[in-house]
């Protein structure tokens, strides 16, 4: 497949293909006339590597995954638990966010700091307690 295929199909730029062939996360095509091409094995790779960023991992930390060929997979299962304890924290703050933005859209008052209506006590109460 030429890159553009590969693109395409995959929905990942050309100039991103270049530079995961760059750091070593997509092996370097054939060239035949000059073209990069493409075996299909490298969608594969690539969804592993959206996976992974979808994630929230790092490209060294998706390098790492791409490496890992122990029997039990150890660093990859290390920074999958490390990455969900990250991702529990991020849904949390993202949880407390989302009870802020409904609490300001109820809040009645002329400005959010000066709230007196009650619609943010609750989450100023929350707030609080994790700035403690």
């Amino acid at each position: 497949m030429s890159i553009g295929e590969v693109a395409q199909i995959s929905d990942t730029p050309a100039t991103t293909l270049r530079y995961y062939e760059r750091q070593g996360l997509i092996d370097p095509p054939a060239r035949i006339a000059g073209q990069r091409r493409y075996d299909e094995s490298v969608l594969s790779r690539l969804m592993v590597i959206k996976f992974c960023r979808i994630a929230g991992l790092s490209l060294d930390q998706v390098a790492r995954v791409l490496a890992d060929r122990s029997p039990q997979r150890r660093t990859t299962k290390q920074l999958a638990h490390d990455q969900i304890a990250l991702i529990d924290i991020q849904l949390g703050e993202l949880q407390l966010a989302r009870r802020m933005m409904e609490a300001v859209t109820t809040c009645v008052c002329a400005n959010v700091e000066d709230c007196e209506c009650t619609a943010m006590d609750a989450v100023r109460i929350e707030l609080a307690s994790r700035l403690d």
